[in-house]
Formats: structure tokens, C-alpha cells, sequence
């Protein structure tokens, strides 16, 4: 195996006895780096130090990581005009922020007989939302509700 001490220099290609016996006389733990190259690559460290520098590179790469969400809005047929362009401003801001958007109108009783205004109601909405967006899904009914789902361009 290759063997690279504490301080990053290479020592060599040596034989797992001799890699153990020189952790053993420098106090520290022999940590296999790359497993997968030929011949595998051995690190001399201290097992708690490699443990915890490994951990605060995971912390770095989730904190730069972004999530994307799906932020829902209900709707329904009366919603008012003024409360369709409040939520298509809601919808501007969730967009601007980099979530996905999903309009939900939900229908009830009677209204069930007309699934047409439904889908006009939610073509209204989307046209009353200023940023430019790119539907991920068209407008159609899931489970007694009608939706669709939109993302920033």
C-alpha cells in the first residue's frame, strides 16, 4: 500500500506490517484513504482528527447545497379578484426564491358537475403571475381537486 504520513508527505509503497508497525511507533491510526487505487492509498492519522474533518466537509457541502420546495396555494371558484392577484403575487415571490408552485382548486358539491371553470379559474391565475415561469405540469384533477404546478424559467 501507499503510505503518506501525518503531514501529507508520501513515505512509499510498504507492506501492511511495516504500515502498522510505524502507526504504532508514531502513536497514530493507519486510515485507508483510497481504497479503490492500486495499490490502495494509506493515510497515518489520528482516527477522531480524520472523523471530524470528514463530518465538517459534509456540514460545508449540505450548507451550499439548495433545496427546492414545492410551495402549495389553495384557490377556489369564488376566490376574488383581488384574492387571485394577492396570491399570484405570493406565487411571484415563492418563484423568485428559486420553490416550485403548485395552484390548487378544490371543488365542492355542485361545483363538481363543472370541472371546466376549474381549469379556466386556474388559467387565470397563471396569467396574473408576473414572473416568467415554465409549467412542470398542466392543469388536471388529482383526487377531488384540480392543480398545477409551475417553476421559474
Amino acid at each position: 500500500m501507499r503510505l503518506i504520513d501525518e503531514k501529507g508527505e508520501q513515505l512509499g509503497v510498504l507492506t501492511l506490517t511495516e504500515a502498522l508497525s510505524l502507526a504504532a511507533q508514531k502513536e497514530l491510526d493507519l486510515v485507508e484513504i483510497v481504497p479503490t487505487a492500486q495499490p490502495p492509498v494509506c493515510k497515518l492519522v489520528g482516527y477522531a482528527k480524520f472523523k471530524y474533518q470528514i463530518q465538517k466537509k459534509e456540514r460545508l457541502q449540505k450548507a451550499h447545497q439548495k433545496s427546492i420546495e414545492t410551495k402549495i396555494l389553495r384557490l377556489h371558484l369564488n376566490t376574488s379578484p383581488h384574492d387571485m392577484e394577492v396570491k399570484a403575487g405570493t406565487a411571484d415571490r415563492f418563484l423568485n426564491k428559486g420553490n416550485k408552485v403548485k395552484a390548487d382548486l378544490r371543488l365542492k358539491g355542485r361545483e363538481n358537475a363543472r370541472p371546466q371553470l376549474a381549469i379556466e379559474k386556474l388559467k387565470l391565475f397563471l396569467t396574473l403571475v408576473k414572473t416568467t415561469y415554465k409549467i412542470t405540469s398542466e392543469p388536471k384533477r388529482e383526487k377531488g381537486l384540480f392543480s398545477v404546478t409551475i417553476e421559474k424559467q
